[in-house]
């Protein structure tokens, strides 16, 4: 994505390269097209230097692998000495066929070379910084700083100096963001949001140092607050950037985002191993839902048009089968880059036809008084929620429901059937749902959805607190059978009340549960969570009916109560007159 990515630098294809013994060879090469080097002299050099080479490598990767270095560095490294044998044994050819069209193909492989040993020193580099607080090894840099800042082996201006330089950075990458043209994601405010505040908490820490202080607890709460606003900007990078990959072609998200990442890798942004790491979640995914689809194929009583259906959803994961295999040559190196284009129209073709066979699948279910599972195609009753087989929210049937969205946590619109009692959608029960909704779909950022449940959470706990305690009504002079009545009514009110606590402690544990998805981002805690708040909530709505009747039977028998007693004052004031 523009402005939040690092890009390693590019050899220039004239002029010095960032390795010296690249610049010696671009030399040799050109004094032998001059005939101003032997044929010879250049040979023995390069195969002098071939022999070196092997040696260099052995003790290189060595000495990696004893210092604990990770397996992408080695990697690199291992490119990086590849790239320069391969150099090296076109040199040691040019030395007798040396023009002017082998000099530049000579000169291309040893700018590779040279691209390659900057890259491997660059991975070496952002690795021993990956060790840290955070995952960005900028930032993991700056805390090491401050570490010598407080132990007196950095200058505070030196501090100051990285940290106006992360200030300088965070300002072009949100300049960037909001000179984009075009319709853009909700995502792209929320990373600009994120983007003010690590610019606020660098120039906070920045006040902090200007300050002179070497307090180690005042240092690190400041720093504390800049990991925290670094944490933000990371995860709304990923929220944008997950959103950005899910538009495309396609009615299925992971198949766009599948699309966009090969796009990537063919422009040269991402690497073999990440796209292999995709291609690998995506095929991941696909055989879950394929072992699902084949034991709902196997269950009795399925009709020919569902049965139908199921083939056609088999013929499509077989298409996927074949657009991954094609992906998978291209990352080993063995397709041609034409097929690029076939194995992506192929994706694109197997996605929509899955889409068409799931959308009639459901509506299949929906004619039989059913609703297929979107996940596991289980059918399900009429009015359920969510499948009894994986736990998924189903999809709403017209005049059931409101509208599902892509992933459907959220409940129906109005007063939707959960079994014996119901749940009465509230404006706030709304605006959390739909933040459930907004998250899981990456449409909203993990910091806005953290903070749409601390206002729930929010609004729990003063509930909580202001909830009134059962009076103590006593009317000793009424009737025996009428003072009875009163005193259970208050038993029955303090149980409701009691109940009406526990909903609203079952409510908030959920909302915990929910909290957890910026942690784990897994999906089924969405569900989970979900179903505690509605089930909660369900308790807390029942348990104020309960309370509204029993208050109001209550005041009817304290009023009734309070009419005996004032008649038999009345009738004992006219006793004492006659």
């Amino acid at each position: 994505m523009a402005g939040t990515q690092s890009t390693p630098p590019q050899s220039p294809q004239q002029g010095e390269t960032p390795s010296p013994l690249c610049n010696h060879l671009l030399e040799q090469v050109r004094l032998r097209l001059e005939d101003k080097l032997a044929a010879e002299d250049l040979r023995n050099a390069a195969q002098e230097a071939i022999k070196s080479l092997e040696q260099a490598r052995e003790q290189t990767l060595a000495n990696l692998e004893k210092g604990g270095a990770k397996d992408e560095v080695l990697d690199a490294f291992e490119r990086s000495f590849e790239e320069m044998q391969v150099a090296l044994e076109e040199i040691d050819e040019y030395a007798d066929k040396a023009d002017d069209k082998t000099h530049e193909s000579v000169r291309g492989s040893i700018f590779r070379a040279a691209h390659a040993s900057a890259l491997a020193v660059l991975a070496m580099q952002q690795a021993e910084l990956s060790d840290g607080p955070t995952d960005m090894p900028l930032f993991n840099g700056l805390f090491k700083m401050k570490e010598g800042y407080l132990q007196n082996q950095v200058e505070g201006s030196q501090l100051q100096a990285a940290l106006d330089n992360i200030v300088k950075m965070t300002k072009a990458a949100m300049a960037e963001l909001l000179a984009a043209e075009g319709e853009q994601p909700p995502q792209r405010d929320g990373l600009v949001r994120a983007y003010e505040e690590q610019i606020e908490s660098l120039e906070h820490v920045g006040e902090t140092i200007d300050s002179g202080s070497k307090d180690k607890g005042t240092v690190d709460d400041a720093f504390e607050r800049l990991l925290k606003t670094s944490q933000g900007v990371r995860e709304a990078m990923a929220s944008l950037n997950e959103a950005m990959m899910s538009v495309g072609p396609c009615r299925l998200v992971r198949a766009n985002v599948l699309l966009s990442a090969s796009e990537t890798f063919r422009a040269g942004g991402i690497s073999p191993d990440q796209f292999g790491r995709t291609l690998d979640s995506f095929e991941g995914e696909l055989k879950e839902e394929r072992a699902a689809v084949d034991e709902m194929a196997g269950l009795p009583g399925q009709n020919e048009a569902v049965i139908k259906e199921i083939e056609g959803v088999r013929t499509a994961y077989d298409l996927h089968d074949e657009a991954i295999a094609i992906f998978s040559e291209i990352i080993d190196g063995e397709a041609a880059p034409e097929d690029f284009a076939k194995a992506q129209t192929l994706l694109i073709e197997a996605s929509e036809k899955l889409s068409d066979h799931k959308e009639e699948l459901e509506r299949l279910g929906e004619s039989e008084g059913k609703v297929s599972c979107v996940r596991c195609g289980s059918p399900n009753e009429a009015g359920q929620r969510v499948c009894g087989k994986c736990g998924a929210q189903l999809p709403q049937q017209a005049g059931v429901g409101g509208v599902s969205s892509t992933m459907s946590y959220q409940e129906s619109d109005g007063a939707a059937d959960f079994g014996e009692q119901e749940l009465e959608m509230t404006t706030n029960l709304e605006r959390l749902f739909q933040a459930v909704n907004e998250v899981a779909e990456s449409r909203r950022s993990d910091r806005d959805f953290e903070e749409v449940i601390d206002w729930m959470d929010g609004l729990l706990e003063e509930a909580a607190q202001t909830m009134p305690d059962v009076p103590a009504m006593q009317y000793p002079d009424c009737p025996p059978d009428m003072q009875e009545k009163i005193e259970e009514l208050q038993v029955q009110l303090s149980t409701q009340r009691e109940l009406m606590m526990e909903g609203i402690e079952a409510v908030r544990e959920a909302l915990g549960i929910l909290g957890s998805y910026v942690e784990t981002h897994d999906k089924d805690v969405l569900v989970q969570g979900v179903r505690g708040v509605r089930d909660g909530v369900i308790k807390m709505q029942s348990s104020e009916k309960a309370l509204t009747a029993i208050s109001e039977t209550l005041q009817k028998a304290a009023a009734e109560a309070q009419a005996s007693r004032e008649d038999e004052d009345s009738e004992s004031d006219e006793s004492e007159t006659e």
